[in-house]
């Protein structure tokens, strides 16, 4: 979990421009993370990792019951069950843009 702390030498928020008081790590107004506002490659990677691969997260729980299970994630989403697992159209547009990418990768077109 990350640290509340301040990491940037802001005076003004990002968001809203309300004024940050040196001790703060969120602004008073918004609620926005006080930050310099630079992303590297490693903290990119790190969340993309912890927020999509994850098996603590919606898709993360969401892949095996698309790959092996048809038709399960279709029928928990149109029951209302959306909040457990990701949208399975999203995950069937993803999967198609991957098939599709992997398979221009093998296939020589000229």
């Amino acid at each position: 979990m990350d640290e509340i702390q301040r990491t940037g030498p802001r005076n003004q928020c990002l968001n809203c421009g309300a004024e940050i008081r040196p001790p703060d790590a969120y602004c008073a107004q918004c609620g926005q993370k006080v930050d310099d506002n630079k992303l590297g490659l490693r903290k990119v990677l790190s969340k993309f990792f912890e927020n999509y691969i994850s098996p603590d997260s919606r898709f993360g729980r969401s892949i095996f019951p698309f790959l092996f299970k048809p038709g399960y994630l279709s029928k928990q989403f149109i029951s209302g069950r959306r909040r457990s697992f990701a949208n399975p159209f999203r995950l069937l547009i993803l999967s198609s843009i991957l098939f599709f990418f992997c398979l221009s990768s093998y296939v020589d077109l000229s």
